[in-house]
């Protein structure tokens, strides 16, 4: 990791953190250093009320926009199924100008907003 990406992600505490497709995850609780004393994964606080953390591994990390106090991150096979997870157990509705895909629709565009009982 190059000296000055990881001087920055030292100092993550508070950037938002985004996927790669623009999704608020939540915020960075805590910079978590591995042994060599660089940081080794973020934890980060999201959903309703900053209720759920999770783990964010420093490799998923694409991009951090100091100005902006931005970083972007990748879904990787670990955490997809945790993002998803937290996603539907929350309820949050990603964008809702997102028209909800149609059964004849082949896109992979999912509707994430909760389904009404």
């Amino acid at each position: 990791m190059a000296h000055e990406v990881a001087d920055w992600l030292r100092r993550a505490e508070g950037f938002r953190v985004y996927t790669l497709e623009g999704h608020l995850l939540g915020l960075v609780e805590e910079v978590c250093l591995g042994s060599s004393d660089e940081p080794d994964h973020l934890v980060v606080r999201g959903g309703v009320l900053g209720v759920l953390a999770f783990t964010v591994l420093i490799e998923d990390v694409t991009e951090v926009q100091t100005e902006d106090e931005r970083i972007s991150v990748r879904t990787s096979p670990v955490n997809a199924g945790l993002l998803e997870d937290l996603r539907r157990a929350l309820g949050i509705v990603l964008d809702e100008r997102r028209p909800a895909p149609d059964s004849a629709s082949s896109g992979s565009k999912v509707d994430l907003r909760p389904s009404k009982r």
